[in-house]
């Protein structure tokens, strides 16, 4: 995974609210110690699988916590980003693999049976539908880096898919890679 090239101001945790325009942001909400406010994340109102997967991310039991999301549609394509990293009291050495986790998810994917008739490989797809950065990330004291995955589809159901094993993999499927650094 590459560090991103853009300006992130977005870097420390919480992040404060903004609006531009006729959008907002509405800041930082950290759904692992405030797991109710999920309804206050506008993005979340019409994508209940996109609901799904920060619920889930940010479970009692997880590894991972959400920074930030959006989702929608920007020049005829639906398109949207997931903010996340490890929780702050995980350990540095797992915080360091951080970077790998792009190749890991799709060493997932590869490993998985994917019934059906495909046009493309559900990896190259997955390849082809999504960008992974990092970036800096200041929370609780603590500098380390979150990872921003980028999506895009050309209609919900492919984005839906995308998120659907991107929640598998972080919730279910990762925890079982390093069972030794929990």
């Amino acid at each position: 995974m590459e560090k991103t090239k853009f300006d992130d101001h977005f870097v420390k945790f919480p992040y404060k609210k903004e609006i531009n325009g006729n959008k907002t942001n509405n800041g930082g909400i950290d759904l692992v110690k405030e797991p109710h406010r999920i309804n206050e994340i506008t993005e979340v109102s019409n994508y209940p699988w996109l609901k799904k997967f920060l619920i889930d991310v940010n479970s009692d039991s997880g590894l991972f916590m959400t920074f930030g999301c959006d989702y929608g549609v920007d020049d005829e394509i639906l398109c949207g980003y997931i903010e996340f990293s490890f929780r702050p009291f995980q350990t540095k050495v797992l915080k360091s693999k951080l970077s790998c986790l792009d190749e890991d998810f799709y060493n997932y994917l590869k490993s998985l049976e994917h019934p059906g008739d495909w046009q493309i490989q559900p990896v190259d797809f997955a390849r082809g539908s999504l960008c992974w950065e990092s970036s800096t990330l200041y929370i609780e004291n603590q500098i380390y880096d979150k990872a921003a995955v980028y999506f895009r589809g050309s209609e919900d159901a492919h984005c839906e898919w995308l998120l659907f094993h991107l929640r598998n993999f972080l919730v279910d499927y990762y925890p079982s890679l390093y069972p030794d650094l929990l």
